[in-house]
């Protein structure tokens, strides 16, 4: 570990992770010292670090997080980009167990909004009568209507033609 004089923060955070790296585990005593800095600039350094899942502080030093033991979360915008078309084949694949009348309880994972992605607009057919139908998306994007038998044929005929299944229950 270098410890000159006068690091710029980012110098300094980026040596305690080669520290931290190279022996899993640092002691903000013994970084203060060797970066002659006060133990509150260390502790404050390995704050941040932890903010950024970097580290786990602990009290007086920190630890090398094992990501492999400690479960850390990405947002699941980061997750839905990670390894995108295998869990689009994963989830075409998953939809095609599902059969009319089985119950589905989703879990909260990326792999899991694959097969949530059929679009399923449920409504009585009086909605099909209003002229302020509240638009949800365009019918290209709609996979399946489901409504009941009272459904004007024209609406369901415009509805099949666009490519939308319509279930009367």
């Amino acid at each position: 570990m270098s410890r000159s004089h006068g690091k710029s923060t980012v110098s300094r955070r980026s040596e305690i992770l080669k520290e931290l790296n190279s022996k899993g585990q640092v002691s903000v005593v013994k970084l203060s010292k060797a970066f002659h800095v006060s133990e509150v600039t260390i502790r404050n350094d390995l704050v941040q670090l932890e903010k950024q899942n970097m580290l786990i502080r602990a009290r007086g030093c920190a630890f090398k997080i094992k990501l492999q033991h400690i479960g850390i979360d990405s947002p699941l915008s980061k997750k839905g980009k990670e390894h995108f078309h295998e869990k689009q084949r994963i989830g075409r694949s998953a939809i095609k167990f599902i059969e009319e009348g089985d119950t589905i309880i989703p879990d909260s994972g990326t792999t899991t909004i694959e097969i949530a992605k059929k679009v399923i607009g449920v409504a009585d057919s009086s909605i099909f009568a209003r002229r302020r139908f509240a638009f949800i998306a365009p019918i290209s994007k709609i996979d399946v209507v489901i409504t009941d038998s009272g459904i004007p044929d024209e609406d369901k005929q415009r509805l099949e033609s666009a490519g939308v299944e319509v279930i009367i229950a």
